[in-house]
């Protein structure tokens, strides 16, 4: 496999003194990166945090899906690598992980929340050359620059994490603007280099029988919410039983008013009542910030900025509020489309679990601790796939619609990325169907009663 290392930057970055931009959250920082920590940090996500924490046992990266990413990076190349983004803390050791084989000074994108935490950790992503989602313009000409020299830049364009391993969710157009103007100021210089925007595909899957953790995770999470616990029940019933009474709470704190009927058999009931739900959670934020167009993505987009812009006026109702948005957004995860089907897949129960953990148990410390780095339920492995990558400069224009060219690009990367993810799937699944289990949620088994 190629493994070479793109070009070191053309200049050093000198030290810094300090500046009041220091103490500035919002403020942009040049990512600094460090050869030496990049290194260091290398052997520790190897031999300590991916088996361990991240619980992965092999990566599984075939020689010809190494070869097509690595004749994307290096000199004379631009490369925008698109990974899809099905787990939390998986996805991030495995980006670097990709960056330490192909391209070790490769740049990053990360939440703005991670990213700016704190004074140490703005120092620490900055010389690991991570951005914030928060960079703005000075974020995006960093990244654009770093790609035109040969490093590659890695953003998932679903943007956050949605805990779904068979579907690539709706993407943002960031990765298509990026090609985009890579290409432009490649052909103000020459049109030396080739810019391509490289899918780049995770798939976990355990590596056997995960029933053990699962039950445990299943017995915490109804523990913290009050839950009888299903310990009587098969795996399966029990993981229904807890989505249907999550469901029902959810609902009861929607309509303000204890439930006065029984739980929906899971069923017959449970997808519209999602649907429901989501409907009517939408709704109601649209009655405080107004209307919002556009189907889940887009509408979730534009409350959350709402949300954000009126919290300085009424802190608890925009925390309020935030809180509705992320259990509508968690719910929507709950989709026919996904889980409608006559059996699941542990791996399937498992991201419903930690859906459903990471929105409702934010009770402290220890639930911060978890919902940062969480631990898988058992040992994995993952599974990484390398599409064939776009020829964005074979298709550039200078003077064409920029945003119908980008558009284009974006839906061209979403139908790579999912063909690649569902062959993947295709090709595992002999290892995966060994543990799959009966799905109480099937609305195929009501329709033959």
């Amino acid at each position: 496999m190629d493994t070479r290392r793109a070009p070191e930057p053309a200049e050093a970055h000198p030290a810094r003194p300090a500046s009041p931009r220091d103490s500035d959250p919002r403020a942009f920082r040049e990512p600094r990166p460090s050869p030496a920590l990049i290194h260091s940090l290398r052997r520790l996500n190897r031999g300590l945090v991916l088996p361990h924490l991240a619980r992965v046992a092999e990566i599984d990266l075939p020689r010809a899906d190494g070869t097509r990413l690595a004749a994307a990076l290096g000199p004379g190349q631009a490369a925008f690598l698109a990974p899809n983004h099905p787990d939390f803390l998986g996805d991030w050791l495995l980006d670097k992980e990709i960056a330490d084989r192909f391209s070790p000074l490769m740049a990053h994108w990360a939440a703005f929340d991670v990213v700016n935490a704190h004074p140490l950790a703005r120092w620490f992503w900055s010389r690991n050359n991570v951005l914030s989602t928060g960079s703005g313009s000075a974020g995006l000409d960093h990244a654009v620059r770093w790609a035109l020299l040969g490093h590659g830049v890695l953003l998932h364009p679903e943007g956050t994490v949605a805990w779904h391993g068979e579907r690539v969710g709706p993407l943002l157009p960031g990765i298509a603007g990026l090609a985009w103007e890579a290409c432009r100021r490649s052909a103000t210089a020459g049109g030396r280099t080739r810019v391509w925007i490289a899918p780049l595909l995770y798939r976990h899957r355990f590596a056997g029988d995960a029933t053990a953790g699962l039950t445990r995770e299943l017995a915490l999470i109804e523990r913290r919410l009050a839950f009888p616990s299903g310990a009587s029940l098969v795996l399966e019933a029990r993981f229904a039983t807890l989505l249907a009474r999550a469901l029902e709470r959810e609902r009861a704190g929607l309509e303000g008013t204890e439930a006065r009927r029984p739980i929906a058999a899971a069923e017959t009931g449970f997808f519209p009542e999602v649907q429901a739900l989501g409907q009517a959670v939408r709704a109601r934020l649209e009655r405080r910030y107004g209307t919002v167009e556009g189907e889940f993505p887009r509408a979730l987009h534009r409350l959350r900025r709402a949300i954000r812009l009126r919290a300085a006026e009424d802190p608890q109702g925009a925390r309020r509020d935030r809180e509705r948005l992320d259990a509508w957004a968690m719910w929507q995860g709950f989709a026919a489309a996904d889980y409608d089907t006559p059996t699941l897949s542990q791996e399937q129960i498992a991201e419903c679990l930690k859906r459903l953990r990471s929105t409702l148990l934010r009770g402290g410390p220890g639930d911060a601790l978890h919902n940062l780095l969480p631990r898988p339920v058992a040992r994995r492995v993952a599974h990484v796939r390398v599409a064939e990558p776009i020829a964005v400069d074979e298709g550039f224009d200078p003077g064409a619609d920029a945003n119908a060219a980008q558009a284009r690009l974006l839906t061209e990367l979403g139908e790579r990325m999912q063909r690649t993810l569902d062959a993947l799937g295709a090709e595992i699944e002999p290892l995966v169907a060994r543990w799959r289990r009966p799905n109480p949620l099937w609305t195929g088994e009501a329709r033959r009663e």
